[in-house]
Protein backbone atom coordinates (compact mmCIF):
# COMPACT_ATOMS: atom_id res chain seq x y z
CA UNK A 1 0.00 0.00 0.00
CA UNK A 2 0.58 3.48 -0.74
CA UNK A 3 1.00 4.63 2.80
CA UNK A 4 3.29 1.36 3.75
CA UNK A 5 5.93 3.27 1.84
CA UNK A 6 9.10 4.77 3.30
CA UNK A 7 11.40 7.36 2.19
CA UNK A 8 14.94 7.48 1.91
CA UNK A 9 17.67 9.40 0.06
CA UNK A 10 20.66 7.69 -1.68
CA UNK A 11 23.81 9.60 -1.72
CA UNK A 12 26.49 9.35 -4.45
CA UNK A 13 29.24 11.79 -4.81
CA UNK A 14 27.82 15.14 -4.51
CA UNK A 15 24.80 13.87 -6.40
CA UNK A 16 21.91 12.94 -3.80
CA UNK A 17 18.28 11.12 -4.88
CA UNK A 18 14.91 10.41 -2.34
CA UNK A 19 13.79 7.91 -2.99
CA UNK A 20 10.51 5.93 -1.56
CA UNK A 21 10.28 1.52 -1.20
CA UNK A 22 8.32 -0.79 0.90
CA UNK A 23 10.03 -2.01 3.51
CA UNK A 24 8.28 -5.37 3.88
CA UNK A 25 8.23 -6.01 0.00
CA UNK A 26 10.58 -9.49 -0.17
CA UNK A 27 11.83 -7.39 -3.22
CA UNK A 28 12.50 -3.70 -1.77
CA UNK A 29 16.29 -4.05 -2.33
CA UNK A 30 15.81 -4.94 -6.00
CA UNK A 31 12.93 -2.36 -6.57
CA UNK A 32 15.40 0.00 -4.49
CA UNK A 33 18.35 -0.97 -7.39
CA UNK A 34 16.28 -0.26 -10.11
CA UNK A 35 15.36 3.34 -8.93
CA UNK A 36 18.83 4.08 -7.88
CA UNK A 37 19.72 2.74 -12.13
CA UNK A 38 17.51 5.12 -13.05
CA UNK A 39 18.41 7.95 -11.30
CA UNK A 40 22.24 7.86 -11.15
CA UNK A 41 22.70 5.31 -14.45
CA UNK A 42 24.47 2.51 -12.49
CA UNK A 43 23.00 -1.08 -13.22
CA UNK A 44 21.89 -2.74 -10.19
CA UNK A 45 24.21 -5.59 -10.54
CA UNK A 46 27.15 -3.36 -9.95
CA UNK A 47 25.47 -0.91 -6.98
CA UNK A 48 26.03 -1.57 -3.15
CA UNK A 49 24.14 0.23 -1.05
CA UNK A 50 25.44 1.03 2.52
CA UNK A 51 23.75 2.10 5.43
CA UNK A 52 25.63 2.29 8.72
CA UNK A 53 28.53 0.05 7.58
CA UNK A 54 26.55 -2.21 6.85
CA UNK A 55 25.29 -3.10 2.54
CA UNK A 56 21.49 -3.47 2.87
CA UNK A 57 20.38 -6.74 1.56
CA UNK A 58 18.25 -10.08 2.09
CA UNK A 59 21.33 -12.05 4.01
CA UNK A 60 21.70 -12.41 7.45
CA UNK A 61 24.48 -10.65 7.64
CA UNK A 62 23.28 -7.26 5.96
CA UNK A 63 21.15 -4.61 6.93
CA UNK A 64 17.19 -5.67 6.00
CA UNK A 65 15.04 -3.36 4.14
CA UNK A 66 12.51 -3.20 7.03
CA UNK A 67 14.75 -2.51 9.84
CA UNK A 68 15.90 0.69 8.13
CA UNK A 69 14.48 4.09 9.98
CA UNK A 70 12.28 6.43 7.75
CA UNK A 71 14.09 9.34 6.26
CA UNK A 72 17.63 7.66 6.58
CA UNK A 73 21.01 7.91 4.31
CA UNK A 74 22.16 5.37 2.09
CA UNK A 75 25.74 5.53 0.64
CA UNK A 76 25.74 4.40 -3.20
CA UNK A 77 29.35 2.69 -4.28
CA UNK A 78 30.41 0.77 -6.83
CA UNK A 79 31.03 -3.28 -6.04
CA UNK A 80 33.76 -5.48 -7.08
CA UNK A 81 31.59 -6.63 -9.83
CA UNK A 82 31.74 -3.32 -11.68
CA UNK A 83 35.79 -2.60 -11.05
CA UNK A 84 36.31 -6.32 -12.39
CA UNK A 85 34.05 -5.49 -15.81
CA UNK A 86 36.34 -1.84 -16.11
CA UNK A 87 39.50 -4.12 -15.75
CA UNK A 88 38.06 -6.48 -18.30
CA UNK A 89 36.67 -3.38 -20.57
CA UNK A 90 33.08 -4.98 -20.39
CA UNK A 91 32.20 -1.56 -18.79
CA UNK A 92 33.24 2.03 -19.71
CA UNK A 93 32.51 4.41 -16.53
CA UNK A 94 29.88 7.26 -16.90
CA UNK A 95 30.78 10.56 -16.16
CA UNK A 96 29.13 10.02 -12.64
CA UNK A 97 31.27 7.20 -11.73
CA UNK A 98 34.24 9.03 -12.72
CA UNK A 99 33.77 11.91 -10.05
CA UNK A 100 32.47 9.78 -7.77
CA UNK A 101 34.25 6.99 -7.55
CA UNK A 102 37.22 8.95 -6.77
CA UNK A 103 38.91 7.08 -9.93
CA UNK A 104 39.43 3.75 -8.66
CA UNK A 105 39.66 2.08 -11.82
CA UNK A 106 43.31 4.08 -12.39
CA UNK A 107 45.25 1.65 -10.36
CA UNK A 108 44.35 -1.56 -12.91
CA UNK A 109 46.75 0.29 -15.65
CA UNK A 110 48.05 -3.14 -15.98
CA UNK A 111 45.43 -4.78 -17.16
CA UNK A 112 45.97 -4.66 -20.70
CA UNK A 113 45.81 -1.99 -23.22
CA UNK A 114 42.07 -1.02 -23.48
CA UNK A 115 42.19 0.04 -19.39
CA UNK A 116 45.31 1.83 -20.13
CA UNK A 117 43.31 3.56 -22.26
CA UNK A 118 40.43 3.98 -19.99
CA UNK A 119 43.08 5.49 -17.16
CA UNK A 120 44.32 7.88 -19.59
CA UNK A 121 40.93 8.59 -20.55
CA UNK A 122 40.11 8.95 -16.66
CA UNK A 123 43.67 11.12 -15.51
CA UNK A 124 42.86 13.48 -18.79
CA UNK A 125 39.08 14.18 -17.61
CA UNK A 126 40.29 14.89 -14.06
CA UNK A 127 42.66 17.27 -14.87
CA UNK A 128 40.18 18.88 -17.10
CA UNK A 129 37.01 18.82 -14.69
CA UNK A 130 35.68 22.24 -13.56
CA UNK A 131 34.76 20.92 -10.15
CA UNK A 132 36.80 18.69 -8.34
CA UNK A 133 35.86 15.06 -7.22
CA UNK A 134 33.78 15.21 -4.18
CA UNK A 135 36.03 13.12 -2.31
CA UNK A 136 39.27 14.74 -3.23
CA UNK A 137 39.65 17.82 -1.43
CA UNK A 138 43.04 19.13 -1.19
CA UNK A 139 45.05 22.22 -0.37
CA UNK A 140 45.37 23.59 -3.82
CA UNK A 141 48.89 24.75 -3.95
CA UNK A 142 49.70 20.73 -3.05
CA UNK A 143 51.13 19.24 -5.99
CA UNK A 144 50.47 15.64 -6.45
CA UNK A 145 52.42 13.41 -5.62
CA UNK A 146 54.01 11.21 -8.54
CA UNK A 147 53.90 7.17 -7.54
CA UNK A 148 56.53 6.53 -9.93
CA UNK A 149 58.84 8.16 -8.30
CA UNK A 150 58.68 5.81 -5.21
CA UNK A 151 61.00 3.16 -4.68
CA UNK A 152 59.93 -0.70 -5.04
CA UNK A 153 59.63 -1.70 -1.75
CA UNK A 154 56.65 1.16 -0.72
CA UNK A 155 53.43 2.04 -1.81
CA UNK A 156 51.22 5.72 -1.97
CA UNK A 157 47.80 4.96 0.05
CA UNK A 158 45.87 7.96 -0.83
CA UNK A 159 42.52 7.64 1.41
CA UNK A 160 39.02 9.02 0.79
CA UNK A 161 36.45 10.39 3.90
CA UNK A 162 34.06 12.81 2.38
CA UNK A 163 35.25 15.36 1.10
CA UNK A 164 38.87 15.22 2.32
CA UNK A 165 42.00 13.37 1.08
CA UNK A 166 44.69 12.29 2.88
CA UNK A 167 48.28 10.24 1.41
CA UNK A 168 50.25 8.15 3.03
CA UNK A 169 53.42 6.27 2.27
CA UNK A 170 53.83 2.72 3.42
CA UNK A 171 56.28 -0.25 2.90
CA UNK A 172 54.50 -2.94 1.23
CA UNK A 173 55.11 -5.15 3.90
CA UNK A 174 53.22 -3.48 6.57
CA UNK A 175 49.24 -3.83 6.64
CA UNK A 176 46.22 -2.85 6.13
CA UNK A 177 45.74 -2.61 10.07
CA UNK A 178 48.74 0.00 9.68
CA UNK A 179 47.16 2.28 7.50
CA UNK A 180 44.09 1.83 9.88
CA UNK A 181 45.50 2.89 13.47
CA UNK A 182 47.69 6.00 11.41
CA UNK A 183 44.10 7.27 10.15
CA UNK A 184 42.53 6.86 13.67
CA UNK A 185 45.39 9.00 15.07
CA UNK A 186 45.02 11.71 12.11
CA UNK A 187 40.79 11.46 12.85
CA UNK A 188 41.08 11.49 16.61
CA UNK A 189 39.51 8.22 16.32
CA UNK A 190 39.71 6.48 19.88
CA UNK A 191 40.53 2.71 17.86
CA UNK A 192 41.37 1.94 14.17
CA UNK A 193 38.74 -0.88 14.25
CA UNK A 194 36.51 2.41 14.02
CA UNK A 195 37.46 2.66 10.27
CA UNK A 196 36.92 0.28 7.35
CA UNK A 197 38.67 0.68 4.22
CA UNK A 198 36.80 -0.12 1.13
CA UNK A 199 39.01 -0.74 -2.49
CA UNK A 200 37.44 -1.61 -5.27
CA UNK A 201 34.37 -2.60 -3.59
CA UNK A 202 35.97 -4.79 -1.44
CA UNK A 203 36.61 -4.28 2.41
CA UNK A 204 40.42 -6.23 2.98
CA UNK A 205 41.16 -7.43 6.57
CA UNK A 206 43.29 -5.82 8.69
CA UNK A 207 45.98 -8.41 8.21
CA UNK A 208 46.26 -8.07 4.70
CA UNK A 209 49.72 -6.78 3.43
CA UNK A 210 49.64 -3.57 1.54
CA UNK A 211 51.75 -5.24 -1.50
CA UNK A 212 49.17 -7.59 -2.27
CA UNK A 213 46.77 -4.86 -2.03
CA UNK A 214 48.84 -2.67 -4.00
CA UNK A 215 49.92 -5.81 -6.51
CA UNK A 216 51.83 -4.35 -9.69
CA UNK A 217 50.25 -0.74 -8.60
CA UNK A 218 52.34 1.95 -6.77
CA UNK A 219 49.42 3.48 -5.52
CA UNK A 220 46.17 2.77 -3.90
CA UNK A 221 43.17 4.89 -3.58
CA UNK A 222 40.58 3.74 -0.93
CA UNK A 223 37.01 5.43 0.87
CA UNK A 224 37.04 5.42 4.59
CA UNK A 225 33.99 4.45 6.28
CA UNK A 226 32.87 4.31 9.51
CA UNK A 227 31.70 0.77 11.22
CA UNK A 228 28.48 -0.04 11.75
CA UNK A 229 29.66 0.14 15.88
CA UNK A 230 31.46 3.38 15.55
CA UNK A 231 28.02 5.25 14.34
CA UNK A 232 26.05 4.41 17.11
CA UNK A 233 29.05 5.71 19.34
CA UNK A 234 28.99 9.16 17.29
CA UNK A 235 24.89 9.52 17.86
CA UNK A 236 25.93 8.81 21.94
CA UNK A 237 28.56 11.16 21.94
CA UNK A 238 26.11 14.02 19.98
CA UNK A 239 23.42 12.57 22.97
CA UNK A 240 25.88 13.23 25.15
CA UNK A 241 27.02 17.12 24.40
CA UNK A 242 22.58 17.66 24.30
CA UNK A 243 22.70 16.19 28.14
CA UNK A 244 25.49 18.29 29.56
CA UNK A 245 24.35 21.15 28.38
CA UNK A 246 20.88 20.83 29.83
CA UNK A 247 22.82 19.52 33.22
CA UNK A 248 24.02 22.95 33.09
CA UNK A 249 20.77 24.83 32.47
CA UNK A 250 20.04 22.87 35.97
CA UNK A 251 22.68 23.55 37.88
CA UNK A 252 22.18 26.98 36.92
CA UNK A 253 18.25 26.64 37.63
CA UNK A 254 18.42 24.90 40.99
CA UNK A 255 21.07 28.09 41.76
CA UNK A 256 18.33 30.41 40.61
CA UNK A 257 15.58 29.05 42.41
CA UNK A 258 17.78 28.66 45.92
CA UNK A 259 18.87 33.00 45.67
CA UNK A 260 14.91 33.68 44.95
CA UNK A 261 14.17 31.65 48.18
CA UNK A 262 16.44 33.48 50.15
CA UNK A 263 15.11 36.74 49.14
CA UNK A 264 11.87 36.31 49.56
CA UNK A 265 11.29 37.28 45.25
CA UNK A 266 8.43 34.42 44.74
CA UNK A 267 5.75 32.58 46.73
CA UNK A 268 6.33 29.59 48.57
CA UNK A 269 4.27 28.08 45.87
CA UNK A 270 5.93 28.94 42.91
CA UNK A 271 9.27 28.03 44.51
CA UNK A 272 8.52 24.00 45.21
CA UNK A 273 7.28 24.25 41.77
CA UNK A 274 10.68 25.21 40.39
CA UNK A 275 12.11 22.96 42.56
CA UNK A 276 9.81 19.81 41.45
CA UNK A 277 10.91 20.86 37.73
CA UNK A 278 14.82 20.71 38.59
CA UNK A 279 14.29 17.72 40.59
CA UNK A 280 12.42 15.99 37.56
CA UNK A 281 14.90 17.09 34.74
CA UNK A 282 18.24 15.82 37.28
CA UNK A 283 16.69 12.71 37.74
CA UNK A 284 15.51 12.29 33.87
CA UNK A 285 19.47 13.98 32.88
CA UNK A 286 21.23 11.23 35.41
CA UNK A 287 19.31 7.94 34.26
CA UNK A 288 19.84 9.07 30.38
CA UNK A 289 23.78 9.98 30.84
CA UNK A 290 23.68 6.23 32.43
CA UNK A 291 22.62 4.70 29.14
CA UNK A 292 24.58 6.98 27.37
CA UNK A 293 27.69 5.67 29.43
CA UNK A 294 26.63 2.41 28.93
CA UNK A 295 26.86 2.02 25.54
CA UNK A 296 30.08 4.66 24.91
CA UNK A 297 31.57 2.16 27.45
CA UNK A 298 31.02 -1.10 25.54
CA UNK A 299 28.55 -2.38 27.63
CA UNK A 300 26.44 -5.39 26.59
CA UNK A 301 24.85 -8.27 27.62
CA UNK A 302 25.54 -12.07 27.48
CA UNK A 303 28.36 -13.98 25.98
CA UNK A 304 29.50 -10.68 24.36
CA UNK A 305 30.32 -9.19 27.35
CA UNK A 306 33.90 -10.30 27.36
CA UNK A 307 34.60 -9.12 24.39
CA UNK A 308 33.21 -5.90 24.66
CA UNK A 309 35.76 -3.17 24.40
CA UNK A 310 35.61 0.42 25.51
CA UNK A 311 34.18 2.31 22.36
CA UNK A 312 34.72 5.77 23.19
CA UNK A 313 38.39 7.58 24.19
CA UNK A 314 39.52 7.36 27.94
CA UNK A 315 39.00 11.29 28.22
CA UNK A 316 35.37 10.48 27.04
CA UNK A 317 34.30 8.33 29.63
CA UNK A 318 36.66 10.23 32.60
CA UNK A 319 34.32 13.20 31.80
CA UNK A 320 31.32 11.36 31.18
CA UNK A 321 31.33 9.44 34.94
CA UNK A 322 32.33 12.79 36.30
CA UNK A 323 29.04 14.43 34.58
CA UNK A 324 27.30 10.92 35.64
CA UNK A 325 28.30 12.57 39.47
CA UNK A 326 27.19 15.82 38.90
CA UNK A 327 23.96 15.16 38.00
CA UNK A 328 23.72 12.53 41.21
CA UNK A 329 24.24 15.44 43.23
CA UNK A 330 22.21 18.00 41.77
CA UNK A 331 19.45 15.08 41.91
CA UNK A 332 20.29 15.11 45.78
CA UNK A 333 19.75 18.60 46.35
CA UNK A 334 17.17 19.19 44.95
CA UNK A 335 15.48 16.58 46.81
CA UNK A 336 16.74 18.09 49.90
CA UNK A 337 15.99 21.46 49.08
CA UNK A 338 12.31 20.16 47.82
CA UNK A 339 11.91 18.33 51.21
CA UNK A 340 12.77 20.65 53.62
CA UNK A 341 10.58 23.75 52.44
CA UNK A 342 7.63 20.99 51.65
CA UNK A 343 7.46 20.46 55.01
CA UNK A 344 7.89 24.22 56.30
Amino acid sequence: MEDERRRLTVAFGKQTAELQYAPDDAQAVAQLKEQVAERFGIAPQYQKLVYRGKEVGSTAKNAAPSSLPANCKLMLLLNGAYHAAVRDGKVLPSSSSIDCNHRESATASTAGSTTSNLVEELEKHSEASASPSPLVSRVKHTPAIDASELADDVVLMQLFRGKNGYDFIFPRSERVLDVKKKLSLVLGMSSPQALRLVIKGKTPSDETLLGDVAQQSRSVKCMVLLQAQQHVVLEKEEELRGLLNELAQSQAALQRVERQMARNFTSREESLLQLSRVLDDSQRIAANLGLVQHHLSGGSSGAATKAAKPRASTETLAALAESVQEARKLTEAAQKLLERHSSV
